[in-house]
């Protein structure tokens, strides 16, 4: 573990422990990363008591704060599981100081132009998981910074679907879904002391983004400060645990097995926590320095000899953690306007550490090479309930042969949801009722001209009626009306022979 940071890295992860120290005691996620790089701009900007209060948020002075803020940017940009991006545009009507301007990377500044630029921006640097820009421009809005960073990693050894009952603390009582592994990696769990001991539990990601699970019986806050302090080396993290320790949630003991390898088995369940955060509310503004700059004044002369004063801040921030890895997102906006294989079978006597997350717990996901806290943040909802399968919910009995199910019951086929099949029969023609007398056929498009009436022959004596054959089918009658009995109609012409015709 890296006991001493990057002064940009430690800088960044102080803020996300200050943020973290007044967060709520529900679900939570927070990104200091994505803030910081925004306060050290401007921060070197800025002037008076805004210059003041920006420094002491970024935790350094703003001379430095510039150069410590795109280093930053560049260390994220660097990463193989991270990247992140910073953006800046402007009002056309606005000037800006060339001194400025040339200090921010190429292709950083652009125009400002409508909302749907900027959230195709956010989606394009997330990668889909962040779709809307978290602010929303106006008519006065001059200048837009932000920064949007993503983390996405596959698990180094991967988790199992399973599920657990939790036998004390807040979600004690339900059976809920989980996920399990078990490693021979005794040292990814640590016990952080403090006068209130937090668990960790590092589950390692395939390159250089890992995710740290903390649990303590302390506040939220003070379980993630903890985490975040063993960053930086503040707070020793003991992972020699010898048989007998226990900590929240962990417990160390020997055990007999046929493979000589010692276990770290883990069970947690997933989680999927998003939030929305305004920077600029009652909450968050004395904490990011931008209560000053909020107020009416000429406060970035830096940037442009127009007066300037921020009006909006907002993060939009996601941490989801599955079977398979961890992704986490966010973006994060300022804005101003105008200042106004087995082993044999042989017994082994190995060391047990089982961790198990089964009340609420925090979270950090951490670039490996620098320590950086990418995301911090606290699960405190009960998982969902676990609905165990169809076969499982009937268990069989030793000693018995299962016996096989009985077959349903086909569902009754309702008349009209019958699906159609492919090639259907025929239907069999039905005999045409007896008639003494064959009627006329119909001619195809309608009678074109009167026919003379048919005189009736003579009367047959009775017989018995045989079946007639089917008749030839008439054809279709047309989608257009009748025409007038006229010769000239088109389609229409008089028979050449007043009887009949026939078709047979």
């Amino acid at each position: 573990m890296q006991t001493l940071l990057e002064p940009h890295v430690d800088a960044a992860n102080q803020l996300t422990r200050r943020w973290c120290g007044v967060a709520a005691d529900d679900d939570f996620v927070v990104s200091g990363a994505g803030v910081w790089p925004l306060l050290g701009l401007m921060a070197a900007a800025a002037d008076g008591p805004a210059r003041a209060q920006l420094e002491a948020a970024a935790g350094m002075p703003g001379s430095t704060a510039l150069s410590a803020a795109l280093r930053l940017m560049d260390t994220m940009g660097q990463a193989v599981d991270l990247s992140a991006a910073l953006g800046v545009w402007v009002n056309r009507r606005l000037p800006l100081n060339d001194q400025w301007l040339g200090s921010l990377p190429p292709g950083t500044v652009d125009l400002l132009t409508d909302q749907a630029a900027l959230d195709t921006w956010a989606d394009r640097h997330t990668r889909g998981l962040i779709r809307k820009f978290p602010l929303l421009i106006d008519d006065f809005t001059e200048l837009v910074l932000a920064t949007a960073l993503v983390a996405r990693t596959m698990w180094l050894n991967q988790f199992r679907e399973t599920h657990m009952t939790p036998e004390s603390g807040p979600w004690q009582g339900s059976t809920v879904i989980a996920l399990s592994r078990t490693t021979a990696a005794l040292s990814d769990a640590a016990i952080l002391d403090e006068p209130d001991p937090v668990t960790r539990v590092v589950v390692q990601g395939t390159a250089d983004v890992d995710v740290h699970l903390l649990q303590g019986s302390g506040t939220p806050a003070q379980v993630l400060t903890t985490g975040l302090d063993a960053l930086s080396g503040a707070i020793e993290a003991r992972t020699q645990l010898p048989i007998g320790t226990v900590g929240p949630g962990l417990t160390v003991r020997e055990e007999t097995s046929l493979r000589n390898r010692h276990q770290l088995r883990l069970k947690l369940p997933p989680f999927d926590v998003r939030s929305e955060h305004d920077l600029c509310g009652p909450d968050l503004a004395a904490l990011f320095g931008v209560t000053a700059a909020m107020t009416p004044g000429h406060h970035f002369p830096g940037i442009s000899p127009a007066p300037l004063r921020i009006n909006k801040g907002a993060q939009d921030v996601l941490a989801r953690f599955t079977a398979d890895g961890f992704e986490a997102a966010a973006v994060t906006a300022f804005s101003m306007a105008p200042g106004s294989k087995p082993p044999p079978p042989t017994e082994h006597r190995i060391t047990v550490c089982t961790a198990t997350f089964d009340r609420p717990f925090g979270f950090l996901a951490v670039h490996r090479p620098t320590g950086l806290a990418i995301v911090a943040g606290w699960i405190a909802s009960r998982p969902e309930e676990y609905r165990p399968p169809a076969r499982e919910q009937s268990a069989p009995v030793p000693g018995h042969r299962r016996l096989s199910p009985a077959r349903p019951e086909p569902a009754p086929r309702h008349p009209h949801s019958a699906p159609p099949q492919p090639h259907p029969a025929p239907p069999r023609p039905h005999p045409a009722p007896p008639q003494p007398y064959p009627a006329p056929p119909r001619a195809p498009f309608g009678p074109a001209v009167s026919a003379p009436p048919i005189p009736a022959p003579p009367r047959p004596s009775p017989a018995p009626p045989t079946p007639r054959p089917s008749a030839r089918p008439q054809p279709p009658a047309p989608p257009w009306p009748p025409a007038e009995d006229s010769p000239t109609t088109p389609l229409r012409r008089p028979p050449a022979d007043p009887s009949p015709p026939n078709y047979q």
